[in-house]
């Protein structure tokens, strides 16, 4: 409801932002998180099955808290299994903020004539809340004092939002192998082809620094020694999105579902072309400049992300009015070998990252490589935020 249309976005200043975000979680509320900034109206998509979107996405946003408001009494509601339950009804609001630190008010239209319009989940939020296999933990801003960490300016380094798990249990993951593989022979024809390139007719050099250039009719390909992939149309006229998948825009419009339904489109054909992974693909950033929209993908093992060299992207797409303009891709090779059984201390991981890192991040576990990293297992990591 907060989402759509004939509701409320009201900007907020960063301080006051800031502030009510760190107030509310000492409340009850509902918090989501997401990887990288995302559409208001992609969000809305996710929850609703029957969402529609037009050409507005909206603010981008990574985080959402969503709050209880006004008490309005008492009703009486049926759970799954027909047992009655009776629950506090309030109106609701949320706040949203972006990887830059803007943030956003979210109201909900006038009160419809069914209060479940209106209804605060608690169901939602006490199923997650009292579940045997929810870990325990404490955010950031509200954890104890610690006199090491306060010594090394704690406050000042760590979100506020990164979540402090309170569990020693022990777990499995994964060790991960990863490399570079270049493609030759018909996994580059089939790359060619996916991108509408014919292997017979194109032209091919290799410049100095040995980045091998393919051409055909405007669209170029270029692979690098790394193992990075680069489609441009410069001077040509994109990939339509109905040559992609068919995918005909009734008005001449097209929204971010088309788009990012185009890319899982063009991914899996990669993936065939090219496939030397078992990785889960996520969404690891979308931006949109006014003209060009870009989309881009990350790999997880676990739930866990993979960065390489500090960047999560593996794969990205830009469209534009209809068009795919331009993709990249980087041929990583990625291998889980033996299961290490561990029992991580959060704390002490991060009293060590904050002796040497400066400014301030949001921290948790992922799987890190450098240019001579290609095995490693889970770690801590941090992301710089405002």
């Amino acid at each position: 409801e907060v989402l759509f249309a004939d509701g409320s976005a009201e900007a907020m200043d960063a301080a006051e932002g800031e502030a009510l975000f760190k107030d509310l979680l000492r409340g009850d509320y509902i918090y989501l998180s997401y990887a990288c900034d995302l559409p208001t109206a992609l969000l809305l998509a996710m929850s609703h099955d029957d969402a529609s979107g037009d050409g507005d996405m909206g603010e981008f946003v990574s985080e959402v808290l969503i709050v209880p408001e006004v008490y309005l009494g008492e009703a009486s509601y049926e759970d799954a299994a027909g047992v009655a339950e009776r629950l506090s009804v309030y109106s609701f609001y949320a706040v949203a903020r972006d990887g830059s630190g803007n943030y956003y008010r979210y109201r909900t239209a006038p009160a419809e004539d069914d209060e479940r319009d209106i209804l605060f989940h608690t169901n939602f939020y006490r199923t997650y809340t009292i579940k045997e296999n929810a870990l325990p933990y404490e955010f950031a801003c509200l954890w104890k004092e610690d006199s090491f960490l306060e010594k090394h300016d704690f406050r000042e380094k760590i979100s506020d939002t990164t979540v402090i798990p309170l569990s020693h249990a022990v777990y499995e993951t994964p060790i991960v192998f990863a490399e570079s593989r270049i493609p030759g022979g018909n996994d580059k024809n089939e790359i060619l082809e996916i991108f509408y390139m014919n292997p017979e007719k194109i032209s091919s050099y290799t410049d100095e620094t040995g980045v091998i250039f393919y051409f055909d009719e405007g669209r170029n390909i270029s692979i690098s020694p790394s193992g990075r992939m680069q489609f441009t149309s410069l001077g040509a006229e994109g990939i339509s999105l109905e040559d992609l998948f068919g995918g005909r825009s009734t008005n001449g419009e097209y929204t971010v579902f088309d788009y990012i339904g185009a890319s899982l489109m063009e991914s899996a054909l990669l993936k065939k072309a090219h496939n030397q992974t078992n990785c889960a693909l996520y969404i690891s950033g979308i931006s949109h400049d006014g003209t060009l929209l870009k989309i881009s993908f990350g790999y997880a093992v676990g739930g866990m992300p993979l960065y390489f060299d500090g960047s999560a992207d593996v794969l990205s797409f830009s469209f534009s009015s209809g068009m795919l303009e331009a993709a990249e891709y980087h041929f990583w090779t990625v291998h889980k070998t033996a299961l290490v059984s561990r029992t991580p201390d959060f704390l002490w991981a991060l009293r060590s990252r904050l002796l040497s890192d400066e400014g301030r991040e949001e921290y948790f576990y992922g799987y890190y490589f450098t240019k001579n990293r290609t095995r490693t297992g889970a770690d801590i990591l941090g992301i710089p935020k405002p």
